[in-house]
């Protein structure tokens, strides 16, 4: 978080953006959007170790269901019989991504993960595409995306002291090395996502649909071919409906 932090204050247009940034309506916003980030990092990185990264990323992207419904309740977006069919398709893919036969109550309370980051990364991308839409421009979005990862950054090392984590198991070349690759990662993820939904020739769902779907599919073969997951007939049949939900909406 420091890095994509560090990415957005130094690509600003100016020295004086930080200050400036306070006299923005959307500064409101960097908090919720900061919590929200740092909420979902803790979500993702417990549910790939607790179910795997195939399910985990399937429930993180099929997510985009729930902008793109904010998009056409809120902002009165088009939507046809294609779209809808694309958006129950969505959420049928996701139960079938991460279902599981083992019915003990440890397997049971796992599920809870990927049903989480589902919710979780939909009400994110709703409020990206409310602070897009009502108040980023775009020259302010390398900033605004900076100020949200540093808010996250705060929010983490303030909970930190009140875990057991220990500020030296941080300082090494491994984490270090770790943290700015996945910084890059972040801060470029929410970068270009806002200014796809900024270019404006394009609907929400169709930059959701094709950011979320490439996500899925190359997320389902490295877990598959490095990292060995076993997935079961239904759960493949998730990745391919989700896929087909993903077309459905692009075409919508």
């Amino acid at each position: 978080y420091l890095t994509a932090f560090a990415i957005g204050i130094f690509t600003g247009k100016n020295q004086e953006s930080i200050i400036q940034s306070f006299d923005k309506q959307w500064i409101y916003i960097v908090p919720i959007v900061g919590l929200l980030l740092i909420f979902m990092f803790y979500i993702i990185g417990t549910s790939t170790q607790k179910v795997g990264i195939g399910m985990t990323t399937v429930a993180s992207k099929m997510s985009a269901v729930i902008p793109i419904l904010f998009s056409i309740l809120y902002y009165h977006e088009s939507i046809g019989m294609l779209k809808i069919a694309g958006i129950i398709l969505a959420l049928v893919s996701i139960f079938f991504a991460v279902y599981t036969k083992n019915d003990t109550p440890d397997e049971q309370k796992k599920m809870l993960l990927p049903i989480t980051l589902f919710l979780g990364a939909g009400l994110l991308d709703a409020v990206i595409k409310l602070a897009q839409t009502d108040f980023v421009q775009s020259q302010d979005t390398a900033l605004f995306t900076g100020l949200s990862f540093g808010a996250a950054g705060i929010i983490g090392v303030v909970v930190s002291f009140f875990t057991k984590l220990k500020i030296k198991e941080l300082i090494s070349v491994q984490t270090i090395i770790s943290g700015v690759i996945i910084g890059l990662a972040n801060f470029g993820s929410m970068y270009f996502l806002i200014s796809a939904l900024n270019y404006g020739k394009l609907d929400s769902s169709v930059v959701y649909g094709i950011n979320n779907v490439s996500i899925v599919v190359l997320s389902f073969i490295l877990a598959l071919f490095i990292f060995k997951e076993k997935f079961s007939v239904l759960n493949k049949t998730g990745l391919v409906l989700a896929f087909l939900s993903v077309i459905l909406l692009i075409f919508a």
